[in-house]
């Protein structure tokens, strides 16, 4: 279990994409979590909705000196080399809702910033932060870790096919469990998804993660994509019929369950075709 978290007591208000990780990630990097803000919390995860209605737990954390955040700030500090909180600044709502009032300024001729817009300080230190600090999942390798294999590589492409106005698109997840290349090894699970138009990256494991965690992590996501069990997924009788589960209750999400796609090249093939048996 790390420690790069052990000063930070964290909550959060409002919807967040990956809510419910949050306690765990916080106790696997040696943080604390409260469901209900309190005067130990150092941290509030706020949306910007929660933030801009002004909600009791903003209003509380206000009273309390707790810094209101956003959820890039919790994300970038456990994707942090090593793992520590980093600086507030460019993440504290105040600043951001602070930005977003400026506007062009016709009287004189100067352009002022959009809504949204960094000066050229703060996008100096967002990529620092960016430097330092934020390893999105194609950087791992180049950040002191690698494909973690046990009996097989923790690597796995799971696709499925949507109609879009007539026309047959393909989406993606591409989830990958990594391990430290320094000992005591820790580990960290990630994965991407991409579609027509669209792609994003999320943690599922952060850096420091314990290997039990980050294993269970990556099977569990792709038993929820894929209807299968991992160490089921080359066998074809029990891939599940699309658009249903056994009991012919429809699945989520919605469009039929996404297909494990077997490694591809002669040594990948080998590979898959011995830890199947064959």
């Amino acid at each position: 279990m790390g420690k790069g978290l052990k000063d930070i007591h964290v909550s959060y208000v409002g919807s967040h994409e990956n809510s419910d990780k949050i306690p765990q990630w916080m106790k696997a990097n040696g943080g604390a979590f409260s469901r209900e803000i309190n005067q130990n919390v150092t941290h509030l995860i706020a949306s910007e909705s929660a933030f801009n209605k002004d909600v009791e737990a903003v209003r509380k954390a206000r009273d309390w000196g707790v810094r209101i955040v956003t959820y890039d700030w919790l994300e970038d500090s456990l994707m942090a080399k090593p793992c520590r909180p980093l600086r507030v600044g460019p993440y504290l709502w105040d600043r951001i809702g602070k930005e977003k009032t400026e506007k062009f300024d016709g009287k004189n001729g100067k352009r002022g910033r959009k809504p949204g817009q960094k000066n050229s300080s703060q996008r100096k230190r967002e990529v620092d932060t960016t430097k330092d600090g934020r390893v999105l999942p194609s950087d791992m390798e180049h950040r002191g870790h690698h494909l973690y294999v046990e009996e097989t590589t923790y690597n796995a492409t799971l696709v499925r096919a949507y109609i879009s106005k007539s026309r047959i698109f393909r989406e993606t997840f591409n989830v990958t469990l990594y391990e430290s290349n320094n000992t005591p090894h820790t580990y960290v699970t990630l994965v991407k998804y991409n579609r027509y138009r669209s792609s994003r990256e999320d943690i599922l494991a952060p850096c420091g993660s314990t290997l039990e965690f980050a294993k269970s992590t990556f099977e569990n996501f792709f038993t929820v994509k894929t209807g299968l069990e991992w160490k089921d997924r080359f066998d074809e009788s029990k891939v599940p019929i699309s658009g249903t589960m056994d009991d012919g209750v429809p699945i989520k999400p919605e469009g039929g369950w996404f297909s494990y796609e077997r490694p591809t090249g002669i040594m990948s093939s080998l590979n898959a075709d011995a830890e199947r048996g064959l």
